[in-house]
């Protein structure tokens, strides 16, 4: 029996469907790994923006801050109605000529850094200290000025004066 019969001899490889579920597997798991990536990149641009954000503030905060605690200052003026912070200094121990520097808000919703030399009154300079700024606030508590900045993202800092 077994010399008559012709044996098949099975050919090595894979059949149809033994393909098409590997394929379909690997699809399956490329289809969670491309999610993955775009999961994480959205994530990063969200945080990334989120960080802009707070680095903008901070610089502003920072830039303030050194106007207001300079050392050669020869008073500082916080208007709460203007919502204005004014700074009066010298330029250097040897010179009497004043500068005044005026922190404020204005109608393009940015906080300026304006710049006046002597006693003219006329402004030389301004410089954009922060902006997309919503709210630019001198708030008074007891004998504490406190100086409430916050932009249009919603990101919100408080600097006491």
């Amino acid at each position: 029996l077994k010399e008559g019969c012709k044996l098949r001899k099975r050919k090595n490889g894979f059949t149809l469907i033994e393909l098409v579920i590997g394929l379909s597997i690997q699809l399956i798991i490329m289809g969670i790994g491309i999610r993955s990536v775009v999961i994480s990149f959205e994530r990063y641009n969200y945080h990334k923006e989120i960080i802009r954000e707070n680095e903008k503030m901070d610089e502003a905060i920072l830039t303030i801050y050194r106007y207001i605690n300079k050392n050669m200052i020869d008073e500082l003026t916080i208007d709460e109605i203007n919502n204005e912070i004014k700074v009066t200094l010298r330029e250097s121990h040897s010179k009497e000529l004043q500068v005044i520097k005026k922190i404020r808000f204005n109608n393009l919703k940015s906080v300026t850094l304006e710049s006046y030399k002597g006693y003219s009154g006329k402004c030389e300079a301004v410089n954009v200290v922060l902006r997309d700024a919503e709210k630019f606030d001198i708030v008074k508590k007891g004998e504490i000025n406190y100086l409430i900045i916050k932009t249009i993202k919603g990101e919100e800092r408080i600097l006491c004066v």
